[in-house]
C-alpha cells in the first residue's frame, strides 16, 4: 500500500533494511558532544546550538521537585517572562551548572553499570539472536554493534579475529566486502534448550556420530562382502 507511511517509515528506518544508515548513526552519536550544563551567559552563540533539535539555544527542566538543575531552570525562566531580576548571577549558574554536569554524569555511569549487570544476567539465563551491524572490518578485528543497545564501549563491541579463528580471510575491494572461511568441525548440532543456564565451559562430542567396530567384527564384514 503506497500510502502505508507506517510501513514506508519502518521500512526506511529498520536496520534490518538499511544497515549503513543505522551504522551510520551509531557513529554520528558517537561523535556528538556530551550533554552538559553550561551558562549561556559564559559561552558562545556556536555553543548555545542544539545540534539535534537545529535551534540557536535550549534548555530544558523535567522534575523540579527531584533535581535541583530543574528547580533552577524554572526559576530563571519565570524571572524571564515576569521580567524580573534574575534569581542567580552568573558566576552562580555557572557552578550550579558545573555540579549538575557532574552529577549527572555519576548518575549515568551508575545506571550504565546497573544496566550492563542486568543485561549480562538477562543473557545468560535468556540468551537472544541479534542482528549485528558491522561497522568496521578488516585481517585483525571485527567491530560490531546492535540497534537499541547504546552502553556497549568500543573495545565490547570489538571481536578479534585470533578468537574466531578464520582458516582464510579475503578482503574484495572492488566491493568493499571481506569473506571468512572456516575449516570444516564436527559440532554438538542436537537440539538444545536455549534458556539452560551453561557453564563457562562447553565441551563438543566429536565422536557422537561415529561408530566403533571390533577388528574380529570388521574381518567377518570384509570376508562376508568378498564372497
Amino acid at each position: 500500500d503506497y500510502m502505508d507511511f507506517e510501513l514506508a517509515q519502518d521500512l526506511i528506518s529498520n536496520p534490518e533494511n538499511m544497515p549503513q544508515i543505522a551504522v551510520a548513526n551509531h557513529k554520528l552519536k558517537a561523535i556528538q558532544d556530551p550533554e552538559r550544563y553550561i551558562c549561556s551567559q559564559d559561552t558562545t552563540e556556536h555553543d548555545r546550538k542544539h545540534y539535534g533539535l537545529c535551534v540557536g539555544a535550549y534548555t530544558n527542566f523535567t522534575n523540579p521537585l527531584r533535581r535541583f538543575i530543574s528547580m533552577v531552570v524554572q526559576r530563571l525562566l519565570v524571572a524571564y517572562v515576569e521580567g524580573a531580576a534574575s534569581p542567580y548571577g552568573s558566576v552562580e549558574v555557572d557552578d550550579i551548572c558545573s555540579q549538575a554536569t557532574a552529577t549527572e554524569k555519576d548518575v549515568e555511569k551508575f545506571n550504565h553499570a546497573v544496566f550492563v549487570m542486568y543485561l549480562a544476567n538477562s543473557l545468560k539465563t535468556h540468551p537472544v539472536a541479534l542482528n549485528a551491524l558491522v561497522e568496521e572490518v578488516n585481517n585483525e578485528r571485527i567491530v560490531v554493534s546492535f540497534e537499541g543497545i547504546t552502553s556497549l564501549s568500543q573495545e565490547q563491541k570489538m571481536i578479534m579475529m585470533s578468537v574466531v579463528s578464520p582458516a582464510q580471510v579475503t578482503i574484495h575491494t572492488q566491493t568493499n566486502s571481506i569473506q571468512l572461511l572456516w575449516e570444516e568441525r564436527v559440532y554438538e548440532h542436537a537440539v538444545q534448550d536455549v534458556h539452560a543456564q551453561y557453564s563457562s565451559e562447553l565441551k563438543l562430542d566429536s565422536d557422537r556420530f561415529v561408530c566403533s567396530v571390533s577388528s574380529l567384527h570388521w574381518q567377518r564384514l570384509l570376508i562376508a562382502a568378498r564372497e
